[in-house]
């Protein structure tokens, strides 16, 4: 833990909330992609490893290998489930000790120098009721946050473990789409995403935080995209040739649109999400946590289930997956369950065409 504020700290935080207070920031259900719904399971991350001969300096640099090529550039895709990373040398302890390791540093997977590294962090920010928050991000070296369609705040360039805070005022609940574009180039390396209920001083590229109060944005907070191909379902797969589309946080052959509305976990033969008509329990007998059925997917989407998928699995492109997400080759693939899954789908269509000639 690093302490509150240091002497320099709290010179550098005066001037800097006396000159630095940016406009006023209100985000509502426009800004939102869909209700609040359940308590989120975790967005996604992509990481990859720059080339030993080119520095990473900047934010545009860690955008370009991200959107490289997929076999440019060593490249792993895993759920964020905590919002706080370090490469383990001296001087990459933050504000929290949590210090996830930073993939290709010495505990990361896979393990390196934890140098040239670019990250993106994409997914759904949970508000479960109309608020005040302060966020914060301390990085070293970059980053930029996008929020709501809108850019919170952002460093571009290279420095020492500073932190940044902004306070958001969130008119409507809902799930508001996010992505936190992060890079390091040389040695030491943190990134940590961090929030306080209420207003806090609104910093820049400060030492510390300028409030006690502060805690990582939790897991709940979290959800993962679902309609995106490039980042497809809380692993972040990235849906190949075969099936190209990403619909309720699967790959799929076709494109899809799934129902939208608060997504629950669909019982057997019951309703889904608000958004949509009821489907079937997921028939994974790899997860332990029911998962959403056709009327509502994890993100609030609605949509179809999701399955578990294990350290080792390879999406059909070969990038490494750590976690929950499916590509398929079918909206069906692997998700129909026999003659049961015929005749609820049968009874469906039955009560849709009664309903529709009522």
């Amino acid at each position: 833990m690093r302490p509150l504020l240091s002497a320099v700290g709290l010179l550098a935080l005066l001037s800097s909330a006396a000159s630095a207070r940016a406009t006023p920031l209100v985000l509502d259900s426009t800004n939102a992609r869909a209700p609040a719904g359940q308590p989120g399971l975790g967005a996604c991350a992509i990481a990859r490893k720059g080339a030993p001969d080119q520095w990473l300096s900047s934010i545009a640099q860690a955008s370009v290998l991200l959107e490289s090529p997929e076999d440019a550039a060593p490249e792993v895709r895993f759920p964020l489930t905590l919002t706080d990373v370090s490469n383990g040398t001296a001087q990459s302890a933050g504000d929290f000790a949590v210090d996830d390791p930073l993939p290709w540093s010495g505990g990361g997977t896979p393990s390196g120098d934890g140098e040239l590294v670019a990250m993106r962090w994409t997914g759904l920010f949970r508000v479960e009721s109309p608020t005040t928050l302060t966020l914060a991000v301390r990085s070293d070296d970059g980053f930029s946050l996008r929020l709501g369609g809108t850019v919170v705040f952002s460093h571009l360039g290279v420095r020492t473990s500073h932190v940044d805070t902004r306070v958001i005022t969130f008119a409507d609940a809902g799930r508001y789409p996010f992505e936190l574009i992060y890079f390091e180039n040389l040695t030491d390396a943190v990134l940590e995403w961090s929030y306080l209920e209420g207003e806090a001083p609104e910093v820049s590229s400060v030492l510390d935080l300028p409030a006690e109060g502060f805690a990582l944005v939790p897991v709940t907070m979290l959800a993962a995209p679902s309609n995106d191909p490039s980042s497809c379902g809380s692993s972040c797969a990235r849906c190949g040739a075969e099936a190209p589309y990403c619909a309720g946080g699967l790959c799929v052959k076709t494109p899809l649109s799934p129902p939208t509305g608060e997504g629950g976990a669909g019982g057997a033969g019951g309703a889904g999400g608000a958004g949509g008509a009821g489907g079937g329990a997921s028939p994974s007998s790899t997860a332990s946590t029911s998962t959403g059925g056709a009327g509502g997917g994890l993100d609030g989407s609605g949509g179809l289930p999701n399955d578990v998928r294990t350290a080792a699995d390879q999406a059909p492109n070969g990038s490494l997956l750590l976690g929950s997400g499916r590509c398929s080759a079918s909206p069906l693939s692997e998700s129909s369950s026999g003659p049961a899954w015929l005749l609820g789908a049968a009874l469906a269509w039955v009560m849709r065409r009664r309903g529709h000639h009522a």
